[in-house]
């Protein structure tokens, strides 16, 4: 599965829901764009109990800390209950911060608790 670096997260472990429409994340200096493709981890280890519910995750990236974000990574939709596990995208960025976004939507309340990470050697026989 590959190690994190704690200094490049771009969410600690924490709660995303239906009542909190889209949630921004901090946004982590990079240092400036990439060289080579990143992997970016997102593991979410439990999620409401709602069918219809679906968790749409964003990775954004911007030239300054505090400017017009712009998306430059999806992850693929996490549907309700079944969504719990582990997914990876690979993008290679082009600016040098970065942040995630999150966003429930469905007509009943859910959760899903979720972290997010840079994995800088990849993934296991999947570089």
């Amino acid at each position: 599965m590959g190690v994190a670096d704690n200094n490049l997260q771009l969410k600690a472990s924490g709660v995303c829901s239906t009542s909190t429409a889209v949630v921004e994340g901090t946004a982590v200096d990079f240092g400036g764009p990439d060289k080579y493709p990143t992997v970016v981890r997102l593991n979410v280890t439990s999620t409401g109990v709602n069918t219809d519910t679906e968790l749409i995750v964003t990775i954004e990236e911007c030239d300054t800390e505090d400017g017009r974000f712009v998306d430059a990574a999806v992850f693929e939709p996490i549907t309700g209950n079944a969504g719990e596990g582990v997914y990876h995208i690979t993008h290679r960025f082009t600016k040098r911060y970065r942040r995630c976004t999150e966003q429930v939507s469905g007509d009943t309340a859910s959760t899903f608790t979720t972290q997010i990470d840079i994995v800088p050697q990849g993934r296991y026989n999947s570089f």
